[in-house]
């Protein structure tokens, strides 16, 4: 049996191993490293002994030998399977949830009393490591779980502990491993919705703002605990949307931009407003994507130079020259496969700019249709007024800086 489980773990660590540069761990009860294929074995042990995932380790092993994942916002996260008696630890990570996000690495480092080339070399090596989802964390759990006992258990039977920050006193963690409740159904129709770029939400939003309040009082005034909540949504939305063809550089700049939001949020009421924003942003751009991935390809290079650029001050002449056609043959062809006029387009996506700019910047009406090149703020208003239904400045009361 024990020849036929090193088998078993050997077969798991290479089989992972090509998939995700990911280090493998044994420690016994104490903590104490056996084995480890991590170049920076000393270091690593430290983050992990020292974060709140021992906590969560011996917390585990005072209630159920089941696996563990542990996962923790914009920082590492880790896997774990016991063994029986609790005297081997196998821990499958480092990784990060969701996003690789540079930002994170020194906020990582806080609390621990590494030399700067310490610092150095962890940071270099974080930019190596995988970004992996909670579903796809849950299945290397299951793996090594049967690995290590030789018996299959369910997803349910996995712990998934998720926590903020590294501050102990502010840490807080929420199971969110729940398929079979009703709100993980909830999220599974609004992901599908995110992939397909689906913007009929009809009922859905409300359904899923109903579940989020039946909590008790007391985790309805966590706010830790929601934000949680949004951010390991936000993290499973990110992924659908670039699974839906939004680029992944995009999706993830903007799920920064959301995290920084949620963190500002000061109630439920705020978090739930800015989720219900999150979904339809999304899901707006994965439908304007597949939209355009229909075209041509020199359509396709215009709208995605006029994406990428909202801040430029474009001209059709420009844009023609770039994809090789004239000004009349583009216009042509752009009305012809994407359904509106260029200009009509080109003021879509600076509206898109100027809302992200209304929300998290401190800039002024005329500052912000400067920097689009509106040619005056109230032609800008004009224009943004017709998009979104209202003026900019009631749309900054509404939706702005938290």
């Amino acid at each position: 049996m024990m020849l036929e489980k090193e088998q078993l773990l050997e077969a798991y660590e290479q089989l992972t191993g090509s998939c995700y540069p990911i280090w493998d761990w044994r420690f016994d009860e104490d903590f104490r490293v056996i084995s480890s294929n991590c170049p920076h074995e000393s270091l690593y042990s430290t983050l992990l002994t020292e974060s709140g995932i021992r906590s969560a380790l011996e917390k585990q092993m005072m209630s159920s030998p089941t696996p563990l994942v542990y996962m923790e916002e914009a920082a590492l996260c880790w896997i774990a399977v016991f063994e029986k008696d609790f005297s081997t630890i196998y821990i499958k990570g480092p990784f990060f949830n969701s996003y690789n996000d540079p930002a994170s690495y020194a906020d990582i480092l806080k609390g621990h009393h590494f030399s700067e080339n310490m610092c150095q070399i962890l940071q270099d090596s974080f930019s190596a490591l995988p970004a992996i989802n909670a579903n796809e964390a849950t299945r290397l759990a299951l793996m090594l779980h049967q690995a290590v006992h030789q018996q299959p258990i369910s997803e349910g039977d996995i712990h998934l502990r998720y926590t903020s920050g590294w501050n102990k006193d502010r840490s807080v963690e929420t199971d969110q491993l729940q398929r079979t409740n009703t709100n993980w159904q909830i999220e599974d129709e609004l992901l599908e919705k995110v992939k397909r770029g689906d913007m009929n939400l009809s009922g859905l939003l409300e359904k899923f703002n109903q579940q989020a309040t039946l909590v008790s009082e007391e985790d309805r005034r966590n706010i830790d605990a929601g934000r949680q909540n949004i951010n390991m949504l936000l993290s499973l939305v990110s992924r659908a949307a670039v699974e839906g063809g939004v680029p992944r550089k995009t999706s993830f700049a903007l799920s920064g931009e959301y995290r920084r939001r949620i963190k500002r949020c000061t109630s439920m009421h705020e978090l739930t407003l800015l989720s219900n924003e999150m979904l339809t942003e999304y899901i707006q751009r994965v439908n304007s994507m597949q939209k355009y991935r229909q075209c041509s390809k020199q359509i396709q290079l215009c709208c995605e130079y006029i994406n990428n650029h909202p801040e430029e001050k474009l001209t059709l002449e420009y844009l023609a020259n770039r994809v090789g056609y004239s000004v009349y043959h583009l216009s042509r062809k752009f009305r012809q496969e994407m359904g509106c006029t260029l200009v009509e387009y080109m003021q879509d996506i600076k509206i898109q700019r100027a809302q992200f700019l209304l929300r998290t910047t401190e800039n002024t009406v005329e500052d912000i249709a400067s920097q689009l090149h509106f040619g005056s703020s109230g032609y800008f208003t004009s224009v943004f007024h017709k998009k979104t239904g209202m003026p900019p400045s009631e749309y900054r009361k509404n939706y702005g800086i938290i």
